[in-house]
Formats: structure tokens, C-alpha cells, sequence
């Protein structure tokens, strides 16, 4: 809901004045808050102990949120619009993480395009976005965030996925979304084929289990492409109903996959013959060998 409609005319600026008074604040949400005056607002008063800001539904104009929170370290923006960080360079060197969602694309651009050496975390929700653009998009990631370790990308498609290697410090890559639904060039198994062989070598954590409405056919794909020497990957998340048949080829994985300890894999409740229970029980053993944490997630 519009703070316009919520919060009259006469109490906007005591309620400006109240939060300005606040000398040791440290985090602050505002949502959809009479975007109109956070331009003046965020010109006249610098929050020196600010660490976390969230901001939703702002029309920024030229408004430098460096100047404002120096030493923020956690920035949210989402479902907005205009120029967050003004004409001046992006001081926020103690940023750490930093999460865009559905604003205007020239607002994330201006966002990529600034620097930060210290931020570790970036996760991003985008829909409806031009190859061009998502290629753009994760070229400017790299270039000005380069000590990221963690990515949270939400998107309808993953063109972008071969690009996934110049991430040289990430550790956690985690994709969700509906990547499969751009039938116009690629299919189900040419997306999965493209993240995994493009994979950083130095990741550890990989989560798919929100990449929506993946099939038998794809987890064999993983497990026939996924180069478990290149990238030693010690988490593994999926969202795949694993078959009886493709049991075989998952022990094959998990055996080559020595830097594994620690796996989630959906399973259907459909398990109910003896000679799925007996590969089940096959596969679990192999678990408790290697020492490998198994969890199941039953549909």
C-alpha cells in the first residue's frame, strides 16, 4: 500500500524529523514512503551508525545513499526507480550485502556500475530482461564486486550462465526461477548444461532446489556433465525426483564427487517396492561411508 494514502500531509514531516533524531540508528525500512520527499530527506541528514537499509517503491533523484549511510553494510532496493548514488562516485566501502529485486532497469545498471571491493553477497530478482541485458548485467557484477562468494540469482532464463566462470572467488551459486520456460533457442537439459559446465572452480555450495520443474531427464544430465574434479563442490541441493533407474548413476557421482559431505535431493513418496528400497538403502550406505549428510525432501 502507498504510504501516501496511509500517512497524512501534517505527519509526514514530524515523522521525518523523529527518524532524523535518531543518532544511533541502525537499520531502516522504508516502503512506498511518499516517494516525493525522500530526496530532501536523504540530502540533509548522513546516518553514521546506519548498517542496514531497505528501501521499497523510492523515486530516487540523484540521491546519494554513500553519502548518506557512509558506513551502510547491508542495501536493499527494491520495485524502484531513478539514481540512488547521484553523480558522485559509490563510497560505500563496508558494504556487504547488496540485494536488487524487479526495480528499473537503468536504477540496477547504476548500481552494477558502482564499486565495492568488500561485498560478499549479491542476490538479484529480475523478470522479462533482454539476453543483452542479462549479459550486461552480470559482465558489470564482476567487474566492479570482484570478492563476491555468494549469488542469488532469481531470473526467467539463463543465458547468461556461461559467463558463471568469472566469478574466480565465488563459493555459493544459488539459481531459482523458471529458466526452462525460453523455448525459443534452448531446452531444459541446454540450461542445465550450461550452468554446470560453466561453473567457477572455486565454488563449494551449489542450490537449485528452487529451479522449478525439473524432470528425470535433466538430473541425468547433471550427473553425466557435471565435472565434479574442476569443481570440487562440498554442498549439493536439487530439486529433482530421482527414478530408480538413474540410482545407478547417482552412486557413480557420488563416488567421484570426493569433496562431498553434505547432499539434498527431493524424492518422491513413490517409493514403495522392494527393489527401490533396496537401491535406496544402497545409496544411503554410500552416504554413511563417505560420511556425506543426506537429507531427502519428500514431494
Amino acid at each position: 500500500m502507498d504510504c501516501n494514502e496511509v500517512i497524512q500531509p501534517y505527519c509526514r514531516e514530524p515523522l521525518l524529523n523523529l527518524i532524523s533524531a535518531q543518532t544511533e540508528l541502525k537499520e531502516l525500512e522504508l516502503i512506498y514512503y511518499f516517494p516525493s520527499n525522500f530526496t530532501p530527506f536523504m540530502r540533509q541528514k548522513k546516518f553514521q551508525n546506519l548498517r542496514k537499509l531497505i528501501l521499497d517503491g523510492i523515486k530516487f533523484d540523484k540521491d546519494n545513499i554513500a553519502n548518506c549511510a557512509p558506513n551502510l553494510e547491508n542495501l536493499s532496493i527494491k520495485n524502484s526507480l531513478g539514481n540512488p548514488f547521484g553523480e558522485s562516485k559509490n563510497n560505500l566501502h563496508n558494504l556487504q550485502r547488496l540485494e536488487l529485486e524487479d526495480n528499473e532497469i537503468e536504477l540496477n545498471r547504476i548500481v552494477l556500475k558502482a564499486k565495492s571491493e568488500s561485498l560478499k553477497f549479491f542476490r538479484i530478482k529480475e523478470r522479462e530482461l533482454s539476453i543483452e541485458v542479462k549479459e550486461e548485467f552480470i559482465l558489470l557484477l564482476s567487474q566492479n564486486y570482484p570478492n563476491i562468494t555468494t549469488l542469488s540469482y532469481i531470473t526467467d532464463n539463463l543465458i547468461f550462465s556461461s559467463t558463471l566462470k568469472i566469478f574466480k572467488k565465488l563459493y555459493k551459486l544459488q539459481i531459482e526461477g523458471f529458466a526452462y520456460y525460453d523455448l525459443t533457442s534452448y531446452n531444459n537439459q541446454d540450461y542445465l548444461r550450461a550452468i554446470v559446465r560453466n561453473l567457477p572452480n572455486s565454488l563449494k555450495i551449489l542450490d537449485l532446489l528452487n529451479f522449478d520443474d525439473y524432470s528425470h531427464e535433466n538430473l541425468n544430465c547433471f550427473l553425466q556433465d557435471f565435472d565434479v574434479v574442476r569443481v570440487k563442490l562440498e554442498v549439493l541441493i536439487l530439486p529433482f525426483d530421482i527414478e530408480i533407474d538413474l540410482l545407478p548413476n547417482l552412486k557413480i557421482f557420488i563416488e567421484k564427487a570426493k569433496y562431498l559431505r553434505h547432499i539434498e535431493i527431493l524424492r518422491s513418496e513413490n517409493y514403495n517396492t522392494e527393489k527401490q528400497k533396496d537401491s535406496e538403502r544402497e545409496i544411503i550406505e554410500l552416504y554413511r561411508v563417505r560420511n556425506i549428510k543426506c537429507i531427502l525432501n519428500y514431494q
